[in-house]
């Protein structure tokens, strides 16, 4: 090999230089004792490292040549070795594992002269490990290098924790990054020094505009906003969940989870309020705190909690009133029955005289006309439940039409011997011809009548029709015992009857009375109106009498 080396010097002339004496016994004992790995290799020959010589040819002599001479025992223990096995190995036996990694580590501590540098090593049982070490070289008074020194130690577990460490924090940052909930880190003057991407698409802001602020600014709360000094001031803030949170982990050192607040925006000019799930970990204490505020939106889940209870609510309802509409259905039923099956007998009897056959069987008649009414009421409530209720439309001549309705409710008003109440129809002036389903218009007619004719025991029952801002509008009017207002909503509900209302004043004040019927007249009524594309409502005041009012969409009217 062509390499400007010293023949005159060999590992045995190295060896007395450093030969220890008595008087050098404590740096002896420190050597041996020492907790850390302490190595000397001597080439055989000393060696010029510089431009001039190829460095390539100089490595590779290097890496036979160059051999441990001597080591302490915490070197031993370090590469699971013996001493007799240790002295005398070179480049190429440590670096056995990956030749041209040795040759890397050795060409920079040979260009640099000292090297500080963790170097990946195979134990003698081929266990792979991490050395920490410090390496000089060692030159003689030609410059030249002679040889090598080393401390060492394993820093394998250290390390492996470190990079565990590393991969623990990427992992955090990635969750914290992507989390489907807001995530900021706060500093002790409660001031934003990290947010995560959730965060910035919930304040519409970028990292810079959001870094150094407080929450309730970088969100946009609409207190925030309206005061001068931002988040934290006003009465508003001063009740604040999230602000209250946030600044008991601050003052008592403690983390708070999941505590249900609200947020109120004001972005683009429009409020939008959130319901929130706030929670604050303390991160660090010391030098200074930090707390991490986590915001979970929950407003969705609170209006699905919101119309699951209301749909609960509504089927126990429900079921209560359909409980009730089958104890009181038969009763209905009986009653008419009772009165067929009982007249029906009285006149078969010999000694019936022909007045009082007539009045049985009016009294017949209008018990079979009841169970009727009664039968097509559960028959269209079927229907209406399948979306089988049919329409036909149809031109009607709306004078004529009120006029037929007017004279049967009449007719039941006499037989009802209701001689204090008047039935009064209120006609056009002129002649109008509507187009719609005339079934369903005299049903809905109907139902409203007879729930009037029922409530009303004096005064006036008006209906008819009028234009009220270009719109037809059909209305029936009563003077009877009215409806409370916390109740005008349910009495269009399924099933649903007003059993107790206000019937009159006296001394005392006003007295109750209690009515029967199915609870489906007015239900039945709505469903009609609705499907002819109307709307129904109404107007009452207990004790003066109830207005109902319905439209029919998409009539046309000549």
């Amino acid at each position: 090999m062509e390499c400007k080396l010293n023949n005159t010097r060999s590992v045995n002339s190295s060896l007395g230089m450093f030969s220890m004496t008595e008087d050098n016994s404590l740096l002896e004992l420190f050597f041996e004792q020492s907790v850390n790995g302490f190595f000397f290799m001597m080439i055989d020959n000393p060696i010029e490292w510089n431009d001039s010589v190829d460095k390539d040819e100089i490595l590779e002599y290097v890496f036979d040549h160059q051999r441990i001479f001597r080591a302490n025992n915490k070197m031993m223990e370090l590469y699971n070795a013996r001493e007799e096995d240790f002295i005398g190995l070179t480049p190429r036996d440590f670096f056995r594992h990956d030749i041209e990694y040795g040759k890397s580590i050795i060409r920079k501590l040979f260009d640099k002269g000292k090297l500080h540098i963790n170097t990946a090593e195979l134990k003698f049982d081929g266990i792979p490990m991490i050395v920490k070490g410090d390496y000089s070289c060692i030159y003689n008074e030609d410059n030249r290098i002679v040889g090598i020194c080393g401390i060492q130690h394993e820093v394998t577990e250290r390390m492996q924790m470190e990079q565990s460490l590393k991969e623990s924090q990427r992992q955090l940052q990635h969750v914290f990054n992507n989390s489907p909930a807001v995530m900021l880190v706060l500093n002790d003057e409660k001031r934003i020094i990290n947010i995560n991407q959730t965060g910035l698409e919930f304040g519409g802001g970028t990292f810079e505009e959001s870094i150094k602020k407080r929450g309730g600014e970088a969100f946009g709360c609409v207190h925030a906003q309206r005061k001068k000094n931002g988040a934290g001031d006003g009465k508003a803030c001063a009740n604040c969940k999230i602000k209250n949170t946030v600044a008991d982990t601050f003052e008592n050192k403690r983390s708070n989870h999941k505590v249900e607040a609200k947020l109120t925006v004001l972005r683009d000019g429009k409020l939008e309020d959130y319901n929130l799930l706030v929670s604050s970990i303390v991160l660090t204490e010391k030098p200074d705190m930090t707390v991490l505020v986590v915001l979970d939106d929950i407003t969705s889940l609170k209006k699905t909690e919101t119309q699951l209870q209301h749909a609960k609510d509504k089927a126990e309802e429900s079921d209560r009133l359909k409980s009730a509409f089958l104890s009181n259905m038969s009763h209905e039923i009986r009653t008419p029955l009772n009165a067929i099956i009982g007249y029906s007998t009285l006149i078969n009897d010999s000694d019936v005289e022909l007045n009082e056959i007539k009045e049985y069987v009016s009294i017949i008649s209008n018990s079979g006309e009841h169970l009727l009414a009664l039968i097509s009421d559960i028959m269209d409530v079927s229907k209406i439940e399948s979306g089988e209720l049919s329409v036909s439309f149809e031109p009607i001549d709306l004078g004529a039409f009120l006029q037929e309705l007017n004279a049967a409710f009449c007719r039941h008003n006499r037989i009802t011997q209701k001689k204090e109440l008047d039935i009064v129809v209120d006609l056009p002036r002129n002649n109008i011809v509507v187009t719609t389903d005339r079934t369903r218009l005299r049903q809905v007619f109907v139902n409203l009548l007879g729930n009037a004719l029922k409530f009303t025991e004096r005064g006036a029952i008006t209906f008819g029709y009028k234009f009220n801002e270009g719109t037809n509008v059909f209305y029936v009017n009563d003077t009877g015992v009215g409806i409370p207002k916390d109740k005008q909503e349910e009495v269009f509900y399924r099933f649903y009857q007003l059993n107790t209302v206000v019937e009159g004043t006296n001394n005392s004040g006003l007295s109750l009375k209690r009515f029967g019927g199915t609870g489906l007249g007015l239900s039945i009524a709505k469903a009609c109106v609705e499907i002819l594309g109307g709307e129904i409502w109404l107007e009452s005041e207990p004790g003066k009498g109830t207005t109902f009012y319905f439209t029919i969409g998409g009539a046309e009217v000549s």
